[in-house]
C-alpha cells in the first residue's frame, strides 16, 4: 500500500520497498518475488538491477513461490534473465517447469510444460497428447497463450486429428482474453 498509495495510506515508495525488504529477509516468498519484479522492471523508482532480481526470484523460489520458479526455470533454459547471464540448465528447467505444471500451481509453467512436451525440449520425451492436456488446464486458469496455442493445435491437427469447431471456441476465448495473437488470427479469418 505504501507503493501505490492505496487504502487511505500516502505513497511513499522508499518506505515501501524498505518494508518489502524487512518482509523478504524474514522469509516471506512473495515479498522475495515482487521484490525480483521490482528490480527486473525498474518499478518503483528502482533501477533496473538483473542480477538482485534473479537472487529474489532465487530465494522466492526456494521458499516455494510457483511465479519465482517459473522465472528461475525461464532463466536457467535461456542462460539469462534479461541481460543477466546465469548458467544455462535446460535440463534443470524442464524438471522445475514439470513439478509447476504437476502442482497445477502456476498458468505460465503449466502452459510452458506443455511446450517443452510438444516440442520434446530438453530431452523431454515428445508427446503431444500430454502437451494438450496441460494446456487444456493453464486455458483454463485463463493464460490466453494456452488458449491460442489450443486453437493452433486443433485447427492444424497437429494432435492427429482437426478439430475446427474446438479451434474457433479456443480462438474466441484467446480474443476475449485479449491475446494478440489470437486477435490477429481472428484478423484474417475475417471473422
Amino acid at each position: 500500500m505504501l507503493l501505490t498509495g492505496s487504502a487511505g495510506i500516502d505513497k511513499n515508495e522508499a518506505e515501501g520497498i524498505n518494508v518489502l525488504k524487512r518482509a523478504a529477509d524474514r522469509g516471506s516468498p512473495m515479498a522475495n518475488y515482487n521484490l525480483g519484479l521490482i528490480y527486473e522492471l525498474a518499478k518503483f523508482s528502482q533501477a533496473t538491477n538483473y542480477p538482485l532480481a534473479y537472487q529474489y526470484y532465487q530465494k522466492a523460489h526456494s521458499l516455494g513461490n510457483p511465479q519465482a520458479t517459473v522465472k528461475v526455470a525461464k532463466a536457467l533454459f535461456r542462460g539469462s534473465l534479461r541481460t543477466y547471464d546465469v548458467e544455462k540448465n535446460e535440463t534443470e528447467a524442464a524438471r522445475l517447469f514439470e513439478r509447476v505444471a504437476l502442482a497445477q500451481s502456476d498458468p505460465e509453467g503449466i502452459y510452458t510444460w506443455g511446450v517443452f512436451l510438444q516440442k520434446g525440449l530438453a530431452g523431454t520425451p515428445k508427446d503431444v497428447a500430454r502437451a494438450e492436456l496441460f494446456y487444456k488446464i493453464a486455458a483454463d486458469k485463463g493464460f490466453s497463450e494456452a488458449m491460442y496455442t489450443l486453437y493452433v493445435l486443433y485447427d492444424s491437427g497437429l494432435n492427429g486429428i482437426r478439430k475446427p469447431d474446438l479451434a474457433m471456441e479456443y480462438l474466441d476465448r484467446a480474443v476475449a482474453a485479449n491475446n494478440r495473437r489470437a486477435i490477429q488470427a481472428k484478423s484474417e479469418l475475417g471473422s
